[in-house]
């Protein structure tokens, strides 16, 4: 007999299916339940997140949080990361794969939470920089600069005619120097790659397809 207000009725417990929710949400994290003293705090915060789910994964209790594009979600994670990160359990999706670095994942997520701020959130993530090649240039004359009677290396007005790069990306700026000149992959491919190698390819913001040569007049 079923009990019309529902009192002896048992729920199944909801089976979690991280991989396949993080192909809906910019990521998700899961947790499980910790004897930590934050716990609770941490509960409270991942059930205002734009998704928030309790259920069973691996026979244990799981708690997942889904994660949109948008600066109050990104907050939140941000904050549950802070005490989750070395929780014993704790995984990060992105895009129906497991991300190996929460602390990765959290410099990413106060990166995209500036530009979002931003009026234009190019104007956070583009950088006007050397080319690659130029950068090497100017250590090869900072190390080997040639004594002169007017003390400058002629070198130096080289440099200043050649090119700038758009850089559309600053979180990995400081690493661009992967860039190869005469390498089969395209600059764009390039960067996209680089972008998988420092974690950050599944930035919203992140198009490796803008990065573009200035040339000087």
């Amino acid at each position: 007999m079923i009990d019309k207000d529902h009192k002896n009725i048992a729920l199944a417990p909801i089976e979690l299916t991280p991989v396949e929710t993080s192909r809906d949400f910019l990521l998700v994290i899961l947790f499980a339940k910790s004897t930590s003293k934050s716990f609770h705090l941490t509960l409270k915060l991942a059930t205002k997140a734009s998704h928030f789910a309790e259920g069973i994964l691996e026979g244990k209790t799981h708690y997942l949080v889904g994660i949109n594009k948008n600066n109050e979600d990104l907050i939140l994670a941000k904050s549950i990361l802070d005490y989750v990160s070395k929780w014993t359990g704790t995984r990060v999706y992105v895009s129906g794969n497991e991300h190996r670095s929460a602390y990765q994942v959290m410099m990413v997520i106060d990166c995209i939470s500036k530009a979002l701020k931003c009026n234009d959130p190019k104007a956070h993530c583009y950088v006007i920089a050397d080319h690659p090649l130029i950068g090497r240039m100017k250590s090869d004359v900072a190390w080997d600069m040639p004594i002169t009677l007017s003390g400058i290396d002629p070198r130096w007005k080289e440099l200043k005619k050649a090119p700038k790069l758009l850089f559309p990306c600053r979180y990995i700026q400081p690493y661009y120097d992967t860039i190869q000149h005469g390498h089969p992959s395209s600059p764009q491919d390039q960067i996209q790659a680089a972008a998988v190698r420092h974690g950050c390819h599944w930035c919203p913001l992140f198009d490796a397809s803008q990065i573009e040569i200035i040339e000087k007049e």
